[in-house]
């Protein structure tokens, strides 16, 4: 952005509706939070409205100051971009801000008619056409992170410096629900490790030998372990149950599994239940992951093609996560690619040992 550029709100007054555009994925929209709460903070009087795809509405609806979410289909063809205009058109804002970048929210943002228009410097979009769909562009990001370009467009756009907050705000009912939850999974062991399996065929995810390995070498060293996954990890949630003995899906013990099916917020009441007791989080460069850190739980990261200095759980260095990472690295990482090309296959997290992650979760409680 040019150094002239005025700052958008300059000649008028203070924003009476903001509409937030992070369509997906979740963790995407976890890291967009510093954001909401940026915006919340500058400016409490204004109504806040967020376009979500539909699968993560439930997560931002329970945020205490969104006062509608406009829901978007992702499979619902033009039906469904029809649907999501008469929502934005209804709310009627008058500053879009734009933290997604890319040619989808382009066209989101274009829709909500508003008269401002913020977003992402051009250099910062996935797909730099889009930007031309805004009014106004933040400066480029001092940082490679997803959160980075958030945080630039935040401190641009409300005049302050603040850390990043990631807080889904959750309520004192939905975090008792957590804690009775993992009790019921868990009883009251103490520290315990949740692991999230990653979804079959996705490059980023660990080998079911290698989360067998880690849940039975945590079990055997005192550690509670609980094993998440959702419905497209239901097959091998079962093998991996199996394996290790398990008794369904509500087993109170030393270990226990679980099927998530909800949009974010049970998940994340229940990994809150997990950092309240002191314990640790094992996952793939995924939402989970980034659910997890936003709760306050301590990740150990299986980084697989993607960099985790820019995907990763925020901040990459300097905090209390870990990262996993295989040796020699291949050549074609980093890479953002769903399906791996390698003609190995998916190398990046095949040659990551249990025994690896366990040392990262050793050197991380000291």
């Amino acid at each position: 952005m040019p150094a002239s550029e005025p700052h958008p709100l300059a000649d008028c007054g203070p924003p009476r509706r903001i509409l937030i555009v992070r369509l997906s994925a979740l963790g995407d929209v976890v890291c967009a939070l510093p954001l909401y709460h940026g915006l919340r903070a500058r400016w409490p009087e204004a109504e806040l409205a967020w376009a979500v795809q539909t699968e993560h509405a439930p997560l931002v609806a329970g945020l205490a100051g969104i006062a509608r979410v406009c829901s978007f289909e992702r499979r619902g063809g033009i039906g469904a971009w029809r649907r999501l205009a008469r929502q934005l058109r209804d709310f009627a804002p008058d500053l879009t801000v734009d933290v997604q970048g890319n040619l989808k929210s382009a066209a989101t943002t274009l829709s909500s008619r508003a008269p401002l228009r913020v977003g992402l410097h051009p250099d910062d979009w996935r797909e730099s056409m889009g930007s031309r769909s805004l009014t106004h562009h933040a400066p480029r990001a001092a940082g490679p992170h997803v959160v980075d370009r958030g945080l630039a467009l935040s401190r641009w756009l409300t005049g302050r410096e603040a850390p990043p907050r990631f807080d889904p705000e959750l309520s004192a009912p939905e975090r008792h629900a957590g804690r009775e939850r993992l009790r019921g999974l868990l009883g009251d062991e103490p520290a315990p490790v949740a692991i999230q399996l990653g979804a079959p065929g996705d490059p980023r995810s660990w080998t079911l030998r290698g989360y067998a390995e880690c849940a039975g070498l945590l079990s055997a060293a005192g550690r509670a372990v609980l094993v998440l996954a959702g419905p497209v990890e239901g097959e091998a949630l079962a093998v991996l149950s199996a394996a290790l003995s398990g008794t369904g899906e509500t087993r109170a013990g030393r270990f226990a599994t679980v099927l998530e099916r909800g949009g974010g917020r049970e998940t994340a009441a229940l990994l809150a239940a997990v950092a309240e007791r002191g314990g640790d989080f094992v996952g793939t460069d995924s939402g989970p992951s980034h659910l997890a850190a936003a709760v306050g739980l301590p990740v150990t990261l299986i980084a697989g093609p993607q960099d985790p200095a820019r995907t990763g759980p925020y901040p990459p260095s300097g905090g209390h996560h870990r990262v996993v990472l295989s040796h020699p690295a291949p050549p074609c990482r980093p890479c953002i690619k769903r399906r791996c090309e390698h003609e190995e296959g998916p190398v990046c997290t095949a040659g990551i040992r249990a025994e690896q992650v366990i040392e990262a979760l050793s050197r991380r409680r000291g």
